[in-house]
């Protein structure tokens, strides 16, 4: 269970401030997927990166299941983030110098797993999304399409809670997009929270509920039956 309360953020551009969100009220429930939708600039990403603790507010308070993370240091919110939180962003941020392998144990090897362990768990998760023949490839072999199931392999290699998808088939074409959609959609059917960003209104039908933002404000929250 997430509760953001008044969340308000701030960029200072030196000659100008730029509030990106104003006071946001949004609680999120375990098993929901919830899409994001608003124009560029409506403040969607930065509510994600907020909610991923990618980013911290300047004001207003996060509680995750009642435990309130603006009173915890830097390493306790890497904890956090990294035990709670899974990524997928439309420009896959794989690491370039490491293979599919490599790449899915990353997250692994900041939480300490024993190496044996985070390779058998990364291979499952390669196979899972179907690529247990192109473990040993590095990001500039594989498709779009590959490199996005790759980065949801490495979303879920610490079995998250959340998955926060930031515009995940933006880059890919519509068959390849159909397909990480489709994933997204087996993953919330086994548990998984998914909370998606998009500014495609027909991507934004997806899932069990939709949040609207304009101008950093949610103007619109609605549950699907």
């Amino acid at each position: 269970m997430i509760e953001l309360k008044g969340i308000t953020k701030i960029y200072d551009l030196g000659h100008m401030q730029i509030t990106a969100l104003k006071g946001i009220d949004l609680e999120i429930s375990r098993g929901e997927f919830i899409t994001i939708m608003g124009p560029s600039g409506s403040g969607k990403s930065t509510l994600l990166h907020i909610l991923g603790i990618l980013d911290e507010a300047d004001e207003g308070s996060y509680l995750l299941e009642k435990n309130d993370l603006t009173t915890l240091s830097d390493k306790e919110l890497s904890r956090i983030r990294n035990q709670n939180f899974g990524f997928i962003f439309q420009s896959f941020n794989l690491f370039n110098e490491f293979n599919a392998l490599e790449n899915v144990m990353f997250p692994l090897i900041q939480a300490g797993i024993p190496r044996a362990e985070r390779r058998e768990r990364a291979m499952s998760l390669l196979t899972t999304v179907g690529l247990d023949n192109r473990v040993g490839h590095y990001p500039n072999m594989l498709s779009g399409g590959e490199q996005q199931r790759v980065a949801i392999a490495r979303s879920l290699a610490m079995d998250p809670t959340f998955i926060l998808a930031d515009e995940p088939t933006g880059n890919l074409p519509s068959e390849q997009g159909a397909e990480i959609l489709a994933m997204l959609d087996d993953l919330n059917k086994k548990g998984v929270t998914v909370i998606m960003v998009t500014h495609d209104d027909k991507l934004g039908e997806r899932g069990t509920r939709a949040v609207r933002m304009i101008d950093g404000e949610i103007v619109k929250d609605f549950r699907r039956d």
